[in-house]
């Protein structure tokens, strides 16, 4: 099994547009296990537009510290 951790709210596109990545991924390999990095609530909401993707293949880890563009990552 490999593992993929994935900042959902972070980067330039959506967060659908990550979980939808990570849903095309899982497609092609069954043997891929997330760990979705975020707000709670907003991943399961989104994880809903992906009910094939088995939340035996997923982890969802709580994150509530935001690194602003301007912000160096090693002030957090």
């Amino acid at each position: 099994m490999i593992r993929i951790a994935i900042d959902v709210p972070g980067g330039d596109l959506p967060p659908h547009e990550r979980l939808h990545g990570c849903f095309l991924a899982y497609q092609e390999d069954p043997s891929l296990f997330f760990n979705f990095f975020g707000e709670p609530a907003e991943l399961q909401t989104g994880l809903l537009s992906f009910p094939t993707l088995p939340n035996t293949h997923y982890s969802i880890i709580p994150s509530k510290n935001v690194i602003e563009m301007g912000e160096p990552p090693s002030h957090i």
